[in-house]
């Protein structure tokens, strides 16, 4: 790493590296944009698509550059800081509360939005190469290295600046850092934590003012931060070499030396655990919440996992919740290969629209989350598996003494319009069934009957997860005809099987009501007993 020394040499090389440096993120800088922490006013949420080059983030807006030079805001519009955003072409763009500043191409200023402290009415003529804001002043570099101050000046951040060349700035709460053109920093303005009497000796290559703290990148790339401690913004300073900082009211971002992101400080908008992966070019931080632009290729989307993986069918619209790393914005969820409406939570969440038709069938649906070129691609798939319903419930033959066990009840769903067959299957020794159906949730009324027993009903009420208990259902016996009826025409064909055995020639098995092999009285007696008794009839 090269070390400056205190030579006429190194003083130019320096310089030059500072302004290198200071030109990398807006020449280097083409990709699409990530936003994450506070959303007070849609600044995360109303992010835009497509590429930009360069991003500053104020209050509760942010702005960027296009790659065709162009303006976007978005977030609060106060002041008109949103709508008033002007056309034309822009290389730089800086941002305060409520307030702007473009660098045009011939290197003139341009302001708009909040002017309660002439933030806009006193912008400087002449040409510039750097302009920084953050709350109500702002701070900019002529083309000539000097450095020039307006808006507010409560703390003497305006009426102090420092005299002298200087390579970069950058504006804080009521205090200002800049580097000189020796790589020694200079801070002027508020100093209630020490912000600026803290300010550390040395050379810099890069530097960030917060509400009341400020963070430096020394030449061997590794960061020192001094000022307001209350949210560890300081003291959490990560270790390692980067090549970008930027400092919000409270917390920090910075660039490593191999693209990605670390965050620390204030996390009450989750600014910091929100702090997406992939490699970056450029960052930017406001109150609370901050935006950076990718590198010019997106990472690859994984998929790890989906909530719910299985649902019943015919359930209706639902929102499956993916899980995994490198989401952005523009990252769509598929279903079968169909795009879906898709939420962007975060850069490891998304959450995605399924429609009622996509789980009226059951089976098997591959879901897989796709995100646009330049790079991007397609994840790997998660299966989300749709079950029919289960229905389950006891079933009670009366005065049968073999029991259920074995037996295939039968019998039908009916929803009010359609009647859906339904075979309760091999029940047990206690009368358990369970089966499955291809049906939406509703209520139900359940019919099953069995050869000599008359027809019961009973409601099924299928809810989301559809599964149903039905209460014991109990069936007469006595209907020998099966015409859902106990009458004397079960009486003269039980009659014509009278004291007749199985295997005996006449003997009828339906005659034999109650399961022992032999039609005698006591198969009378239960006729008898249910005689001129109906079963439920069907819908």
């Amino acid at each position: 790493m090269y070390r400056f020394q205190n030579t006429a040499r190194n003083l130019a090389a320096f310089a030059a590296l500072l302004i290198i440096a200071a030109a990398a993120p807006f020449a280097q800088a083409q990709g699409t944009l990530a936003s994450w922490g506070w959303n007070s006013q849609n600044q995360v949420s109303f992010t835009p698509t497509g590429t930009f080059t360069a991003v500053a983030a104020g209050f509760e807006h942010s702005i960027a550059i296009r790659t065709n030079g162009t303006l976007a805001s978005w977030g609060s519009n106060g002041f008109g800081v949103v709508s008033g955003t002007p056309t034309g072409i822009f290389t730089t763009v800086t941002a305060g509360i409520d307030h702007s500043v473009a660098i045009r191409p011939d290197g003139t200023l341009f302001s708009w939005g909040r002017n309660d402290y002439d933030q806009v009415s006193n912008t400087p003529t002449g040409t510039f190469t750097a302009v920084a804001a953050r709350w109500h002043h702002i701070v900019a570099i002529r083309s000539n290295g000097t450095l020039v101050c307006w808006g507010d000046n409560s703390f003497s951040q305006v009426s102090n600046t420092p005299t002298g060349t200087f390579n970069a700035i950058s504006g804080g709460g009521a205090h200002n850092v800049a580097i000189r053109t020796d790589g020694t920093l200079v801070s002027w303005g508020r100093n209630t934590w020490d912000q600026v009497t803290n300010t550390p000796i040395g050379v810099f290559t890069a530097v960030a003012a917060g509400a009341h703290h400020s963070v430096a990148i020394r030449m061997d790339g590794t960061l020192v931060s001094w000022g307001n401690n209350a949210s560890n913004q300081v003291s959490n300073t990560p270790a390692g070499t980067f090549s970008s900082v930027v400092a919000g009211s409270s917390h920090n971002v910075a660039i490593r030396t191999n693209g990605t992101l670390v965050s620390w400080g204030n996390n009450l908008s989750s600014q910091v655990s929100n702090t997406p992966a992939g490699t970056y070019t450029a960052v930017a931080a406001g109150h609370g919440h901050s935006i950076a632009i990718r590198s010019a290729n997106n990472a690859a989307p994984v998929l790890t996992s989906i909530s719910p993986t299985a649902i019943t069918s015919k359930r209706g619209a639902m929102t499956l919740t993916v899980v995994g790393s490198e989401f952005i914005n523009d990252s769509v969820v598929n279903i079968n290969g169909s795009p879906r409406t898709t939420t962007f939570v975060n850069t490891t969440t998304l959450t995605a629209a399924i429609l009622s038709t996509d789980v009226n069938a059951v089976g098997t649906r591959s879901i897989t989350v796709v995100t646009p070129a330049p790079g991007g691609g397609t994840s790997s798939a998660q299966t989300l598996t749709i079950n029919p319903t289960t229905i389950s419930g006891t079933v009670n033959l009366l005065d049968f003494i073999p029991g259920p066990l074995g037996r295939n009840v039968t019998g039908l769903l009916y929803d009010g319009v359609t009647n859906i067959p339904i075979t309760l299957s091999a029940l047990n020794g206690s009368g358990l069934y369970s089966f499955t159906s291809d049906i939406a949730p509703g209520t139900y009324t359940m019919f099953i009957k069995d050869t000599h027993w008359l027809r019961n009903s009973a409601s099924v009420v299928v809810g989301t997860p559809s599964t149903a208990t039905v209460g014991a259902m109990s069936l007469s016996n006595g209907d020998v005809n099966g015409d859902n009826f106990v009458g004397f025409d079960d009486f003269d064909l039980l009659s014509a099987s009278f004291n007749l055995s199985l295997g005996d020639s006449g003997y009828d098995a339906l005659a034999d009501l109650n399961g022992d092999d032999f039609v005698g009285f006591d198969d009378f007696d239960i006729l008898s007993a249910n005689f001129n008794n109906s079963g439920v009839d069907l819908p």
